[in-house]
């Protein structure tokens, strides 16, 4: 049986505030929903055959080869961006200076 302390314990944890002139309809709902539980858990299942997706459905996954994806041509892209220093990008600094 779940009692009223039951029930503004779980309303801390869940952090809602539960006012008082609902506390025996949710402690009358929640004593249901646990009854409902208990009673799945009763049911014979022992001839059902497990399963984990109701679709049938399967996921088609793409390959995870390889691919080059730097263009053959570094230096003109080096080149086109607005600063450079030999072979690198210079990109404004991300780090406040002391």
């Amino acid at each position: 049986m779940i009692s009223k302390q039951d029930i503004q314990k779980l309303s801390e944890l869940a952090r809602i505030e539960v006012r008082e002139s609902e506390v025996e309809k949710l402690r009358h709902d929640l004593e249901r929903v646990l009854e409902y539980v208990e009673q799945l858990g009763r049911a014979e299942t022992g001839t059902v055959e497990a399963f984990t997706n109701v679709t049938g459905m399967t996921n088609v996954a793409t390959s995870d080869d390889a691919r080059v994806v730097v263009p053959a041509d570094v230096a003109g892209l080096v080149d086109a961006a607005p600063g450079h220093d030999q072979s690198f990008v210079k990109v404004p600094s991300v780090w406040k200076k002391r």
